[in-house]
Order: structure tokens, then C-alpha cells, then sequence
């Protein structure tokens, strides 16, 4: 009767053991490499030194010339003292938001938007600046300055949402009756729309736009890292997950 040695038990020990020791060799010092990498990349976000372009979806109006793109982090992100606004203010993220009432990729946009504020406005501070594009769109300037006159109402964000949702309909009747529908003050709001007195903030804003390097809509900034284009809402929370 043969009697079975131990030498390929011995062997076959020694083979896991070169395996496994061949192992630690490749992936420690590939995980140590991810590691690094992954930190390097949270602290350039932080930073806003990183372009989060990987994150655009496409979908923009954009305008006929294109202006020269600003810097990443463009302090006329951050003019928006007095912009309608939603969230904390001293939230760890604000994400300014440049889009164009009549913008038919913003109204596509609208519903993932107002879900994502939905979801985040108790952490995340959401400001929307103007950047009507009039050369394409022929009732967004004065739409963007009827957004303003909501906002001295302190009713911005139904009148955006009442927008939005009739973006084929901004002629100056269908901004007057969507504020009589949201019952504001609609003697205050017929005049104030009627007298341009916003005509210049909007301006400003879409001056501010171009020198941030806005060249279409919608664009957003995550701390000032611009981000062209409609993120879908998984691009949003991986976005917002490396601020919070």
C-alpha cells in the first residue's frame, strides 16, 4: 500500500504563499497610488483648481461668439449679493447657477434642477444669476428682469418655477398674468417690469458670466469650478459628495 508523502502539500503551501506575497508586491503600492491620487484630486476640488468638465452632460444654448474662457475660480462667480437665492449661507457648497428663461436645454434641465435643490437646500446654498442670451432668445431679457421683480417680492423661486414650466409663453402679457397667478402685487410688478428697472442687473449678470467663462446655457459653478452643461442627478450628488 503506497503512503502519500507531504511534498506536494509542501509545495502547494509554498505556491500560495508566492502568490499571495507576489500580490502584496502589485496592489500595495497601487492601492497606496490610488490613495494618493484620490486625496490629491478632493483637495484640488476643494482648492478650485480642478476643472470638474469631466462631469458635463452637453445640452446648452451657447452663444454665437464664443468669449475667451475665464479662470476656473473667476471672483464674478461670487458678485451675487442680493441674487435670488436658496439654502444656507454659510452652507460648505454654493452652487451659482447661470441659465436662460427661454433656454429650451434649461427647461429640459428644470425638472433634474429644482429636484436636486429639493433635495440638498438645507445643506447646499443654490444662487441663480441671469445670462439671457437675447441674440437667440428674444423674450429672455425682459423674462430674466420679471424674475427680479418676483424676487423684490420675496417670490422668485415660484415665479422661476411658473417660467420654466410656460417657457414657450414670455411675452410681457404672460409675465404679467404669471404674477397675477402667483397673486403678487401685480401693480408693483406691472411696473416695476415696465420701467426697466432691472434691465441693468441683468446685464450685469450676464457680464459677469461671460468674465467667469460662461459661454452657453445652463452652466454651474461648484465653488467656483465650472461645470457646462446639465449634470444628471448622479452627477450632482458625486459632485456634491466631494464638498459635504
Amino acid at each position: 500500500m503506497d503512503v502519500p508523502t507531504e511534498q506536494p502539500t509542501t509545495h502547494k503551501r509554498f505556491g500560495i504563499k508566492l502568490v499571495f506575497f507576489v500580490m502584496c508586491v502589485v496592489l500595495l503600492p497601487l492601492v497606496a497610488y490610488i490613495a494618493k491620487l484620490t486625496l490629491n484630486y478632493y483637495e484640488r476640488i476643494q482648492q478650485g483648481t480642478l476643472d470638474l468638465s469631466t462631469f458635463e452632460q452637453g445640452g446648452q444654448t451657447t452663444l454665437t461668439s464664443q468669449p475667451q474662457v475665464g479662470t476656473i475660480r473667476s471672483t464674478a462667480v461670487e458678485n451675487f449679493a442680493g441674487d435670488p437665492s436658496i439654502g444656507p449661507d454659510n452652507a460648505a457648497l454654493t452652487i451659482v447657477m447661470f441659465e436662460d428663461f427661454q433656454c429650451p436645454f434649461c427647461r429640459d434641465a428644470f425638472p433634474t434642477v429644482r429636484g436636486v435643490i429639493a433635495q440638498y437646500s438645507d445643506r447646499v446654498r443654490f444662487v441663480y444669476r441671469d445670462f439671457p442670451i437675447s441674440e437667440l432668445h428674444a423674450d429672455a431679457q425682459k423674462a430674466a428682469e420679471a424674475g427680479q421683480c418676483a424676487h423684490e417680492q420675496g417670490q422668485f423661486w415660484p415665479y422661476h418655477d411658473k417660467l420654466f414650466l410656460n417657457a414657450d409663453h414670455l411675452t410681457v402679457p404672460d409675465l404679467k398674468l404669471y404674477a397675477q397667478q402667483l397673486h403678487l402685487d401685480t401693480h408693483a410688478f406691472d411696473n416695476c417690469l415696465e420701467s426697466g428697472k432691472y434691465t441693468e442687473e441683468v446685464l450685469a449678470d450676464f457680464d459677469d458670466g461671460i468674465n467667469a467663462g460662461v459661454t452657453g446655457t445652463p452652466t454651474f459653478f461648484f465653488n467656483g469650478n465650472r461645470v457646462a452643461g446639465t449634470p444628471t442627478e448622479e452627477g450632482f450628488a458625486q459632485i456634491i459628495a466631494y464638498f459635504l
